[in-house]
């Protein structure tokens, strides 16, 4: 237990104290009323109040320790009572007189356990401050329990814990102030009379810190903590996604955009891209297919400059009815007279109970085999290739589509001759914003200046993209000065997600008289086929096989399309990390059909091995119980027992380190050749000495007087004593060794 001398004395210290006491458990009070169903309200009334009347009795001067404690007893008393007559009334209880004292009973025992704990949790915080270890143990408990519900919850707690970390300071300040008023009296004094020379440099150092934070670049972070990356890895939603209380106003008609802290899915409003988001794992739908695809959502094609918006043509656009198993009508200005196809089945079953406004399948659909919901509900735009939802109708929890998949002609595609497409078929699918940079042009130029043929350049436009910018969902958009989205992100921001590539890859392919338009939908999602095996390594049959597959908010995603003569609209998937899931012609060599059949694509592609991810968490384990076993060793007094042990006087009282250092003095005098003989006293060893050499006498009889007070005197040593007892001690150790006898 800390030595009582060390308690702060006056009144004012010790009201300070009290005062950032209570502001530290009142977060933990704050906090509590947050969970749902922790405490009832009468409770955290019981509890705010008693930590008030601590408060109060603590910063009244002069009472002593038990009648403080009386007092404080007694007040919780009064007020526990009032409490709980405030109940009856409250809530009307009956007034018959035997029933009302066991509710009375029961409500009164059942807060005053609350009430003592508080009592007794404040007097024992109140206690730690009495020592600067202990109130960083008060820091250290209470960012530890902050920082782990503020991990495994939706609560937002940091708040509290910046307001704990003052009151710790606080009290580290008032700490120090004490003791250096008790062992420097004068210079407190001093202090007193001129703080400037404390107080300016601390509020300068203060004021330049909250400056330089403030105006500091957001930076990512380097690590991923464990709690959300093991959570990742399992495929599971993290349960916060940074504060709730600034995503409050959130809907699914919230662009993703207008959030610095949103999380994935499918957006609804595209007129402005860009910004960061979390990944939300929390799955949507499943879909049975016998091939592998991207679930296509919408197409846009009119660029604003920030994002994408439905062009006037494609909201009029021709919508014809839809019937059950009934091929779906094309667009007779689209030319796809060259294409191959495969016909692809999904069966599609919705996992929440979202609405969105078109059904999801792999491009491109020919027929709606069946549906949970009515076929009135859906109407067909073939211009697009969209099945639509009519608005605010029931979406259907499941439905079967056939599609029919572009077969990858390579070869094909790089004959087709560009000179017949009629430029006003799909003028809306070349439109740029007027104030497009021509830096964008220019690069779409430098880059495909060396290809031979349309369907080159566009893949060169795709390669470009994706091995040239890093994939985040946390852009840096503080380095964004232009006002063009896809002009930024090409030249400043540098950095980004699916909606930057798949915007920009438009732009310059557009840039060079290519039509092409921007999709959105869902990636493929995950597949059991995929999962690890015993040994961490992780294999697939086919990395495009039939099966069942999981589609996560995370898998949100967007691609391109770009119109070719006699193929029609071909996607393109230039997000770093992702490979498109092409189907190959039959006559395509085997070379292209590998480069065309690439992985499964995730968000976050998964490079390490369960393997890796255990001895991670076991780095993580020997670095968590290495700091646990740290702190425990400092909580036992470590410090202080390696300090003891390297040396012997750490602790002792000045007159024993008195007598140590005239022994070893001495034994160094005796080292050097003067004669010390085992009976003689200190005081004839020393006498003789001073006899021997006179001038160092004067400091030999000074020092044999203070030895004598310290080893015979009831009386210690004084600090004057000392730092006369350490000027000799100098002077003699100065002397021997700059002579020399033997």
């Amino acid at each position: 237990m800390p030595d009582p001398r060390r308690t702060p004395s006056g009144w004012l210290p010790q009201s300070l104290m009290a005062i950032l006491t209570f502001l530290y458990l009142l977060q933990f009070v704050l906090w509590i009323r947050k969970e749902d169903n922790w405490w009832l309200p009468e409770t955290a009334l019981a509890v705010t109040l008693t930590l008030i009347i601590m408060l109060t009795i603590y910063m009244v001067p002069k009472l002593g320790l038990t009648f403080r404690n009386a007092i404080q007893l007694i007040l919780t008393g009064i007020m526990l009572i009032w409490l709980t007559m405030g109940l009856f009334e409250k809530y009307d209880l009956p007034a018959y007189w035997t029933l009302s004292v066991k509710l009375a009973y029961i409500q009164f025992y059942f807060l005053l356990w609350f009430v003592l704990a508080t009592w007794w949790v404040f007097n024992i915080v109140m206690w730690m401050t009495k020592s600067k270890f202990t109130i960083g143990l008060l820091a250290f408990i209470g960012i530890l329990i902050f920082g782990i519900r503020d991990s495994f919850s939706n609560l937002y707690l940091w708040k509290h814990v910046g307001v704990l970390l003052f009151c710790v300071l606080s009290m580290l300040v008032i700490r120090h102030l004490h003791e250096f008023k008790k062992r420097a009296p004068e210079s407190w004094k001093q202090l007193k009379r001129s703080p400037g020379p404390v107080i300016v440099p601390f509020l300068i150092l203060l004021i330049l810190s909250l400056t330089i934070g403030t105006l500091a670049p957001s930076i990512n972070p380097v690590l991923t903590d464990p709690y959300t990356a093991w959570k990742r890895y399992k495929g599971e939603a993290v349960s916060a996604f940074g504060n709730p209380e600034d995503q409050s106003n959130l809907s699914p008609e919230t662009p993703l955009s207008n959030v610095l802290s949103s999380v994935s899915g499918y957006s609804r409003d595209d007129s402005k891209l860009g910004g960061s988001f979390r990944f939300d794992y929390t799955p949507i739908m499943t879909v049975q297919t016998n091939y592998r695809g991207y679930w296509r959502g919408e197409t846009r094609s009119l660029y604003n400059g920030e994002g994408w918006e439905k062009d006037p043509i494609e909201q009029k656009a021709l919508l014809t009815d839809v019937s059950k198993n009934t091929t779906l009508a094309k667009d007779p200005k689209w030319d796809m007279s060259k294409l191959k196809t495969r016909e692809v089945t999904q069966t599609v079953t919705m996992l929440n109970n979202t609405t969105y406004p078109v059904l999801f399948a792999a491009y491109r659909p020919v027929k709606v085999v069946s549906m949970e919901s009515p076929f009135s509900f859906i109407k067909w735009s073939a211009n697009q290739s969209e099945l639509r939802m009519k608005q605010d109708e029931i979406y259907p929890s499941t439905y079967e589509i056939v599609s029919e998949v572009p077969l990858l002609d390579v070869d094909g595609l790089r004959q087709v001759d560009f000179e017949q497409l009629n430029p006003n078929t799909v003028s809306n699918y070349l439109q740029l914003p007027s104030g497009l940079p021509g830096r964008v042009k220019q690069l779409a130029l430098d880059i495909t200046k060396n290809e031979p043929n349309i369907y080159d350049k566009v893949k060169r436009i795709e390669q470009y993209l994706s091995t040239t910018y890093p994939y985040t969902n946390t852009p840096n958009e503080n380095k964004r000065q232009s006002n063009d989205f896809v002009d930024g992100f090409l030249f400043e921001v540098k950095e980004g997600y699916c909606d930057y590539f798949s915007s920009s890859m438009v732009v310059l392919t557009r840039s060079l008289g290519i039509p092409a338009r921007w999709v959105k939908g869902y990636a493929s999602g995950t597949n059991p086929s995929q999962m690890n095996t015993d040994d961490g390594v992780r294999f697939r049959m086919d990395s495009n096989a039939a099966g069942e597959y999981t589609v996560r908010n995370s898998d949100a995603h967007s691609w391109v399309e770009v119109y070719f003569p006699g193929y029609g609209w071909i996607p393109f998937e230039p997000t770093s990390g992702f490979t498109f899931p092409y189907s190959a012609a039959p006559e395509e060599s085997p070379k292209e059909a590998q480069a065309t059949s690439a992985p499964l694509p995730t968000p976050q592609p998964v490079q390490n091995s369960s393997k890796n991810y255990s001895a991670v968490y076991v780095t993580l384990g020997i670095l968590a119980g290495a700091v646990a076993a740290s702190y425990l060793f400092i909580l036992l007094g470590g410090p202080n027992w390696v300090k003891r042990k390297l040396n012997p006087m750490y602790g002792a009282s000045a007159d024993q380190k008195l007598i140590h250092d005239i022994h070893k003095l001495m034994k160094l005098y005796k080292k050097k050749g003067y004669r010390h003989e085992p009976y003689e006293t200190i005081r004839e060893t020393v006498k003789r000495w001073g006899e021997e050499e006179p001038e160092m006498k004067p400091y030999w009889d000074s020092l044999l007087t203070l030895f004598e007070k310290a080893t015979y005197s009831p009386h210690q040593l004084n600090r004057v004593d000392e730092e006369k007892a350490h000027a000799n001690i100098q002077k003699l150790y100065a002397y021997i060794k700059s002579r020399k006898r033997g």
